[in-house]
């Protein structure tokens, strides 16, 4: 159980809804993942033996709404990358093939033999987020396979500047702004949804370039309206993408997680200063990635 198929990459700006996407892939009984036990606890993957609590009859109900703490669920955390990494997994920067050292590419694929023995189970998904580490992560994994979710950059904006660990310039770690980005912060009076637009362009524009490193059939795209809107025929798509089998396990589950989109939320959310503030500075980005128009 311990070899290495082609491991799964969940990837994406933040605020995309890879949280969600990830939750609901890893309710495939084949795949196992990071989990609070695998990433903070002593041990690292060794903690992946608690995901059969995953297995419990009657389970499903639970997964779903609020599960409690006790039960594993998966993770984006960056402790045993970097560990494995020498903290370079987390560098501000977009990393390529020349950032991968044999020492890290041995440490990466031990962390994943890990957690595939402890849970007994054929297949590794991680998700993280932000700068593109796809050309990285197949230094060291070539037959990895990516799934990129993309969100409308106004939602994501909006949905940014409400989170917690979101403070704009003092968060800011994704590069110099160019003359024009700068300007239209400063004409923005510094306004943090500027910021937050001007995050999601970079890290679009980033990824786009990143992701062309991804051999042909190893690279699906999706959206994450299209996955609330059509979540059962979505998770069906990226099961058969993802070459993992038909379970009524799985689909239980996926059919048993309340949905409902916010992508539209901005509208409601923002001023009406707000909305032409974020769509005259995103309008040509909304229209490269098929979101001009849309609600």
């Amino acid at each position: 159980m311990s070899a290495i198929d082609r491991p799964i990459f969940l990837i994406g700006t933040g605020r995309c809804g890879s949280s969600l996407l990830y939750r609901l892939l890893t309710y495939h009984p084949s795949l196992t993942w990071q989990s609070h036990y695998t990433s903070y606890l002593p041990g690292g993957g060794s903690w992946a033996a608690l995901h059969h609590i995953h297995r419990l009859p009657g389970l499903s109900q639970l997964l779903s709404s609020a599960p409690p703490k006790w039960i594993p669920q998966p993770t984006e955390n960056y402790r045993l990358l970097n560990a494995a990494t020498d903290g370079v997994f987390t560098s501000p920067r977009a990393l390529t093939a020349d950032d991968m050292t044999p020492q890290a590419a041995r440490r990466l694929r031990a962390m994943v033999t890990q957690h595939l023995r402890a849970s007994g189970k054929r297949r590794f998904a991680l998700k993280h987020t932000g700068y593109p580490r796809a050309a990285y992560l197949l230094a060291a994994f070539p037959d990895a396979q990516f799934i990129h979710v993309k969100r409308d950059g106004r939602s994501v904006a909006a949905s940014l500047c409400k989170v917690g660990w979101w403070s704009g310039e003092g968060h800011w770690g994704w590069g110099p702004l160019t003359d024009e980005e700068r300007a239209a912060y400063l004409d923005s009076d510094r306004h943090e949804l500027v910021l937050a637009g001007l995050y999601w362009r970079i890290l679009m524009r980033h990824l786009d370039e990143g992701l062309r490193a991804v051999p042909d059939g190893q690279l699906l795209e999706l959206r994450y309206d299209d996955l609330v809107a059509h979540t059962p025929e979505v998770m069906d798509r990226i099961r058969t993408f993802c070459d993992l089998p038909a379970s009524d396990l799985f689909r239980e589950r996926v059919l048993a997680t309340p949905m409902t989109s916010d992508d539209t939320r901005w509208r409601q959310t923002l001023t009406v200063e707000e909305q032409a503030l974020i769509e005259d500075l995103l309008t040509p980005d909304l229209r490269t990635w098929g979101f001009e128009g849309t609600p």
